[in-house]
């Protein structure tokens, strides 16, 4: 039986976990949920699966899970074995490594790119107006995030030495949108070699096009 994910699939946080299910040849089953109309709001959804009314939301069973990462993080530590990738690693130095980044991810790079791409793509979704001024401070917060990162990058393929982990898999859904709304010379930018070398790398990754549906 395949697990199921209340969400939409090309939502950024029910990407994340897609593409951790692709990476591990996890059956995932998205049942779209109704945002236009309010569905994720409805007092059964509420009471049953998230008490925010957020997506996505994991269903296994009498199991019910949510928020993204926390999602990601089961399905890597049941499914994942010594013959898949090894999105967290067995090592604790690396394994902690990957909670490092994936914090970071969340307080430093999310915060600024997950602003920008509110901004531009999904406030005139929701009917607003895109605010150039917050457009502009968002663009330099993660131009300013993105250099640390040029710096922890050196030398490296992907966030913890050459292994494709669940630490990059975070990165990839807002960055994903905010390159297609005008961020893609930020991201593949000269002044940062490491990060558009990085960026180009795990932007190729199978699990991540085949969570896009390439």
């Amino acid at each position: 039986m395949a697990i199921k994910v209340l969400g939409l699939a090309q939502s950024t946080c029910t990407l994340r976990v897609v593409a951790v299910a692709k990476a591990l040849n996890i059956p995932l089953e998205v049942e779209a949920v109704d945002l236009a109309k309010g569905a994720h709001k409805s007092p059964e959804y509420v009471a049953k699966y998230q008490p925010f009314g957020r997506i996505p939301v994991l269903v296994e069973d009498d199991f019910v899970l949510y928020e993204s990462r926390a999602i990601c993080r089961y399905l890597a530590n049941k499914f994942q074995t010594k013959d898949t990738v090894q999105l967290i690693p067995t090592d604790p130095k690396e394994a902690a490594l990957v909670e490092q980044y994936i914090s970071v991810e969340t307080s430093e790079y999310g915060s600024a790119v997950g602003k920008y791409v509110f901004e531009v793509v999904f406030k005139p979704m929701k009917g607003g107006v895109t605010d150039p001024e917050i457009v502009a401070k968002a663009r330099e917060e993660v131009i300013a995030a993105l250099s640390v990162y040029d710096k922890f990058l050196e030398g490296k393929s992907y966030l913890v030495g050459e292994s494709f982990t669940l630490a990059d898999i975070c990165h990839l859904p807002y960055g994903h949108y905010a390159c297609q709304a005008g961020l893609a010379d930020v991201f593949d930018s000269p002044e940062r070699p490491n990060v558009a070398r990085w960026w180009k790398t795990i932007t190729n990754e199978a699990a991540w096009k085949a969570a896009l549906g390439q």
